[in-house]
């Protein structure tokens, strides 16, 4: 990992707030925050079969890299996304960009 290059750790939300959008928050604030102090990418890893998480960070732009170092709840995979500054980023964005550009 550079020095522009942040790594994500411990990103959760309670269960009871599943599906209310909080994380998708939670992520959108950490990489403007991120990006405003000039880091230009971030790694996450999270469990293989924590797809409910997994399929979040794909709507949230975020891109799988490969499979991650081994962990003790079970084997990871990493994730990263370019980080920019400029207007807050919604959820879709990168897959609504991606149809546009398609055209």
């Amino acid at each position: 990992m550079s020095n522009t290059e942040a790594h994500l750790s411990l990103v959760a939300v309670a269960p009871s707030y599943w599906g209310l959008g909080y994380g998708a928050a939670v992520l959108r604030y950490a990489e403007q925050s991120l990006a405003a102090i000039g880091y230009k990418r971030a790694r996450l890893h999270v469990l293989r079969d924590n797809s409910r998480a997994r399929k979040l960070y794909e709507r949230c732009g975020w891109t799988f890299l490969g499979d991650g170092e081994p962990h003790d709840e079970g084997p990871q995979v990493v994730y990263e996304k370019r980080l920019w500054l400029g207007r807050p980023r919604e959820v879709g964005d990168d897959q609504r960009r991606r149809r546009h550009s398609s055209r």
